[in-house]
């Protein structure tokens, strides 16, 4: 039994007021008119000294009808008492297809697969798909449907399966994070240079994750082309997967500029002669040719004039006192958009040489995967969820309003009960 305000139960207090009227009354004796006493018994001299109780049946009402009321006013509420389920097990796909983990000791209808749908292991399927770091939160949510009382779950504790805000259930999750920190080197992709070829690797471990770069001399039997020659294999490494290669590092950029914004150019040119020397990237220069804006690499179009149909990457100026950065993405991936002229001061207050970097190395396919291969875990201690509080607390509320209208029906009842027990007994 639960009170939403127990405060009010000091009310009950009022429970000693009809037991003092009630004790306190003294009701006058019935003058009964007799002819003659000879035939009447003699009662004992001595007067009684105790108090009688009249009406014990009109006391007990009142003291029930002060009662019910203060109980309405505490929101009592009586939860009911439900089965308790058993527990549930949660295991990450990676976990499950690993010998780092063994479930058998676990009770086989209590396991479910940490995957969209919660799959039991028998119904889940080993896909490519499925080999995806999960998201923690949702499949957590997911997870409060099942009729369990609580939740374990057995996750390898990856940075990128953390997505979006920590979210509060009511149904408590208990997180057990299963270390698997073995440093891993993952190719990531190939760019053809003059002394051979640069190959950018990932090296991630448990703790963190660092881009390195290699130069692969020329001629190296080690390194295997495919037949379009975009992509290479290395005989050498234990990764036998192809990796993406770029046959050329020279980077084709296309320049119009309107005769007002002449000084915005010369800034522009030497913030991406910088960038692409800091990239180790070549880069040639032209003046913009309709026939060959489509063997570009990047456009800059510093002029009002509409821009032409092009698929390569264009940065453009178009002012806008509201941006919050000096250089925003536009509609689509490829397309961004200076938001101010460019001068010296705002240059380097916004560091728009870094702002160029990024986007000059942006590669969504590429950072994509570099997701997927993130070896990076977070402590246990981060992986715990906020208690519904409120969430409980409301429940609390409605159960008791569902009570209270059962409440407010009998307190009518025994209202309606008393008055007429009163008028019948004239108190």
């Amino acid at each position: 039994m639960t009170f939403t305000d127990p405060t009010y139960l000091w009310a009950l207090s009022g429970l000693l007021l009809p037991l003092a009227i009630h004790l306190l009354s003294k009701k006058e004796g019935k003058v009964v008119r007799v002819g003659s006493i000879q035939l009447l018994k003699t009662s004992n001299p001595r007067q009684s000294k105790h108090i009688r109780i009249n009406e014990i049946l009109l006391l007990i009402l009142r003291m029930s009808i002060i009662t019910i009321a203060v109980m309405i006013m505490a929101g009592i509420s009586i939860p009911a008492s439900a089965k308790k389920n058993k527990i549930i097990y949660l295991i990450e796909p990676e976990l499950y297809n690993s010998n780092l983990f063994s479930y058998d000791t676990l009770p086989q209808d209590a396991v479910r697969i940490l995957y969209p749908g919660l799959p039991d292991p028998e119904t889940f399927q080993n896909t490519a798909d499925e080999q995806r770091s999960p998201d923690y939160w949702s499949l957590a949510k997911e997870a409060q449907s099942l009729p369990a009382d609580s939740l374990i779950a057995y996750i390898s504790g990856k940075v990128n399966s953390i997505q979006g805000k920590r979210p509060t259930f009511s149904k408590p999750v208990h997180w057990i994070k299963i270390n698997r920190c073995d440093p891993q080197t993952i190719p990531l992709k190939a760019i053809a240079k003059d002394d051979g070829i640069m190959l950018y690797s990932l090296r991630t471990d448990c703790n963190a994750s660092v881009i390195e770069k290699q130069i692969i001399p020329g001629g190296n039997i080690s390194v295997v082309f495919n037949e379009s020659r975009d992509s290479i294999r290395l005989n050498s490494s234990q990764n036998k997967e192809w990796i993406p290669y770029t046959p050329s590092a020279v980077q084709k950029i296309m320049f119009d500029t309107a005769p007002k914004f002449k000084k915005d150019s010369v800034y522009l040119d030497a913030l991406l002669s910088a960038a692409y020397e800091f990239l180790e990237i070549k880069m040639e220069k032209y003046r913009f040719n309709t026939d060959a804006v489509t063997e570009t690499d990047l456009l800059v179009w510093l002029n009002e004039e509409p821009l032409p149909s092009t698929k390569s990457m264009v940065i453009r100026i178009g002012t806008d006192s509201l941006a919050n950065s000096m250089i925003v993405q536009g509609a689509s991936v490829n397309r961004w958009r200076l938001t101010t002229r460019l001068n010296e001061e705002n240059i380097f207050d916004a560091k728009l040489s870094n702002a160029l970097i990024k986007i000059l190395t942006e590669d969504p396919n590429l950072s994509e995967s570099i997701q997927e291969k993130d070896q990076r875990t977070i402590s246990s201690s981060e992986l715990k969820m906020r208690s519904a509080t409120n969430d409980v607390a409301g429940k609390r509320q409605t159960a008791a309003f569902k009570m209270n209208r059962w409440l407010w029906l009998f307190l009518f009842l025994m209202l309606v009960a008393e008055r007429i027990i009163a008028y019948l007994r004239k108190q």
